[in-house]
């Protein structure tokens, strides 16, 4: 049974324009700009993103028990509300993750986040100077602004993962990043995984550029306060050493990926298909398939996997390492979004084999 529910909310509305950016291979949902969307970009007690928000926020969490919400845009701070939509939902979760470009990461907006007790955050950002965070920014003062707020919302206490896009511009400068981010250690996790998408080659590191991870594998002992677990690295380099992934995947089993317009989808990392549409169908029927409909098997065999599948690595991949064995149940909650009693309950299914 899924316990993370991975909502995506105007996955189009942003005020960054990376290189690589997901979402032009999203197919289920209409596109917008910010300027056409107007009072559709407001979280207010009566609006209709309201009441689609919660329609299936609640939806969700009513059918599966839901133990993590994470919740994303296109760029969520821009949702006008989003805070009190947070401060609604927090209750009822072990662990809420908000994700961020973090250039309108405010200390005022920290101090509200800072309110909610299971709040944690992930910013994406590639490296700490333009060289390697080109593909997201050329702007230097946009740079410098996304680092201040990181470091506010390290002193702010709120638990913080980087989100850090391995690409040609910054695979062979990790180590550069991590000694950076050693001024927070034990403060941030800095999660590196590879660029996605359609046009994904078209930024890909090639093997010469993969001493970055080799050295943040080889200086584990120094970075390991700012790193996930080295079985995740180790995995992640062999994945870009072969080009494809060595693991099974069981994600599709443990997450519902959710958009605010009702979409359903069967995998959160790859939005090519929906189960349905919350809003437009029968809510029930459409959550039922999930975990049941036949895509499933397609999903999560071994052998024979879609594309898209033998070339996917995120962050998430810790939950299928932790099923193969390679990560306990201590490693994962060392973790700022899995820190919380009952997280053995939620892997019940799943549990690591020799772990």
């Amino acid at each position: 049974m899924p316990f993370i529910n991975d909502f995506v909310v105007k996955e189009h509305i942003c005020n960054m324009k990376c290189e690589y950016c997901l979402t032009g291979t999203g197919v289920l949902q209409e596109r917008e700009t910010a300027k056409a969307s107007g009072h559709s970009m407001h979280y207010a007690e009566g609006s209709d993103l309201q009441k689609t928000m919660d329609a299936v926020t609640e939806g969700i969490y009513d059918a599966f028990g839901i133990s993590i919400l994470k919740i994303s845009g296109g760029e969520i701070l821009l949702v006008k509300g989003i805070i009190d939509y947070l401060k609604k939902h927090a209750p009822r979760y072990k662990k809420i993750q908000v994700l961020t470009n973090g250039v309108l990461l405010s200390p005022g907006i920290l101090a509200r986040l800072k309110e909610l007790d299971n709040i944690c955050i992930q910013i994406s950002i590639d490296y700490h100077t333009i060289e390697g965070n080109g593909y997201r920014t050329q702007t230097p003062e946009k740079l410098q602004r996304i680092l201040d707020n990181l470091g506010h919302a390290v002193r702010s206490g709120i638990p913080v993962e980087i989100n850090c896009v391995i690409h040609d511009k910054n695979a062979h400068l990790l180590t550069g990043f991590a000694e950076y981010l050693l001024q927070y250690d034990h403060k941030v996790i800095l999660f590196p995984f590879p660029v996605r998408g359609k046009n994904k080659f078209d930024f890909y590191p090639h093997a010469g550029q993969l001493s970055g991870i080799e050295g943040l594998i080889d200086r584990y002992p120094d970075f390991q306060g700012i790193l996930p677990p080295k079985a995740y690295l180790e995995s992640l380099l062999r994945f870009l050493q072969n080009g494809k992934r060595e693991v099974p995947c069981i994600f599709p089993k443990l997450a519902v990926g959710s958009f605010e317009d009702g979409n359903i989808t069967p995998c959160a990392n790859y939005w090519f298909t929906s189960l349905g549409n919350m809003m437009g169908e029968n809510p029930r029927a459409v959550l039922e398939k999930v975990g049941a409909d036949k895509i499933y098997r397609v999903l999560m065999q071994d052998r024979h996997r879609l594309a898209e599948c033998n070339q996917c690595f995120t962050p998430w991949e810790v939950l299928n390492l932790y099923a193969m064995g390679a990560l306990s149940i201590a490693d994962l909650k060392k973790l700022p979004l899995y820190s919380f009693d009952g997280l053995e309950s939620c892997l019940a299914d799943f549990p690591a084999k020799g772990a």
